[in-house]
């Protein structure tokens, strides 16, 4: 197998800074579909907090969200406060908000605002030219997570992975699109939704998934509506006290599903769209090690990029045998090493690459 190695001087700020969140409405019209106008709200790292404030300074990721039905975009309040703070760009549609939603118009709206803001990259006029890195999620809660199965399965080119929230089924049939869904894909349920229950809705989901690698996180005695803000008489909560009755006093606390619905989305999306290696270990270490929920995995996967700083480990299982020899020994599947000053990194191209402080070397082919 043949290696590229690149050797890389600094680290992007987005990764580590924590930025004020601006946001802003927008109104867009897609001409592929009668120029059908799209409203909603964007909320970005800024300069400074507050309504159409400037982008910061980087190059950042975009999620677009799809809310559940008759769910107001601000029940979503948690993931723009903790996401974007961490360097992600979070999209809002607002459409198909009422009581006969297009669930396939809803889906094409969320692959429509990945590409314009891909597009908005390119534009000088716009405020977010050049602050995207290019890399794009889909993601939704409920009818919206249906949705996001749709946008995936018909924007594969610029969709990098797909999230999804006590995902429900739609029509056309969110089960049926996941078959031709072949991006990385993670589904979380609540093993106590009785709004959309996971045997009838995102374990159905999931089994269809053709991704190359997939997981499905069920949070023990969660809800439907707290992968929100389960504000009181909410269309959600309305909703799920008529579907639930008795057992909503079962549920964990909104505190408690928000703490392990994050535990797993942010390392995910560190990962996915940062590139972040040590998205994947925390994701891998809470999925594996955690007992607030069940769960399930299927497919490939691994980090290919390692920060080799004086004294540091490389994590295991992120190596084919052989593709890493150090000064003393050669690093085998599932095994560490500790590299030292004076060691080299030898990837079977007829050299070695010294390790120094500071050093990052990215691996072009992963596992």
């Amino acid at each position: 197998m043949r290696y590229i190695i690149c050797v890389l001087l600094f680290i992007p700020i987005s990764l580590f800074a924590q930025f004020p969140i601006g946001n802003s409405s927008f109104s867009y019209n897609d001409p592929a579909r009668a120029n059908r106008q799209i409203d909603g709200f964007v909320y970005y790292p800024a300069v400074s907090a507050g309504t159409n404030t400037t982008v910061a300074t980087g190059e950042f990721p975009v999620i677009v969200f799809g809310h559940g039905f008759n769910v107001a975009y601000t029940e979503y309040q948690v993931w723009w406060e903790e996401l974007v703070p961490c360097g992600y760009i979070l999209v809002f549609p607002t459409t198909e908000g009422g009581f006969t939603a297009n669930h396939g118009e809803f889906g094409a709206d969320l692959s429509f605002l990945v590409d314009t803001y891909l597009a908005e990259n390119t534009d000088p006029t716009s405020p977010f030219y050049q602050k995207h890195n290019g890399n794009s999620a889909v993601m939704g809660h409920s009818m919206g997570g249906g949705a996001a199965f749709l946008a995936a399965e018909s924007n594969p080119t610029n969709i990098n992975t797909l999230v999804s929230l006590a995902a429900a089924e739609t029509t056309p049939s969110a089960i049926a699109a996941a078959a031709n869904i072949t991006m990385p894909s993670l589904t979380l349920a609540g093993s106590l939704d009785c709004v959309a229950p996971p045997a009838d809705h995102q374990i159905l989901m999931y089994n269809a998934l053709s991704s190359t690698y997939k997981a499905y996180i069920e949070i023990t005695n969660a809800s439907h509506c707290q992968f929100g803000e389960a504000s009181a008489f909410s269309a959600c909560i309305l909703g799920e006290g008529f579907a639930c009755g008795g057992s909503a006093g079962s549920f964990i606390s909104k505190a408690d599903q928000h703490t392990q619905m994050l535990a797993s989305t942010k390392p995910w999306f560190d990962f996915r769209l940062k590139d972040d290696c040590d998205g994947w270990n925390t994701f891998q270490t809470y999925l594996t090690t955690t007992t607030t929920h069940s769960y399930q995995e299927n497919g490939s996967d691994g980090c290919c990029i390692a920060n080799l700083n004086l004294n540091s480990t490389i994590n295991s299982g992120l190596y084919e045998a052989s593709s890493i020899i150090s000064a003393n020994a050669t690093v085998a599947n599932n095994a560490n090493v500790d590299l030292q000053a004076g060691d080299c990194i030898n990837l079977n191209m007829g050299f070695c690459t010294p390790v120094s402080a500071n050093l990052e070397v990215v691996i072009a082919s992963c596992p």
